[in-house]
């Protein structure tokens, strides 16, 4: 049986802009947001195509 395998990470973390993670550490510290969020390991395509219907109309 497979499981799904989820890490947290503070919200601020996921943020390039040091404006925004500012903010949102400010905002975790001062307990107005979570402290963590589920993030699930990335996407990827291992070859293959990926399916867009918008293409399939053309």
């Amino acid at each position: 049986m497979a499981t799904k395998q989820h890490t947290t990470k503070p919200l601020s973390s996921l943020f390039r802009d040091p404006v925004l993670r500012a903010a949102f550490k400010a905002a975790e510290r001062d307990g107005l947001a979570p402290a963590a969020v589920i993030v699930d390991r990335p996407r990827r395509l291992d070859g293959g195509a990926v399916v867009r219907p918008e293409l399939e109309m053309a």
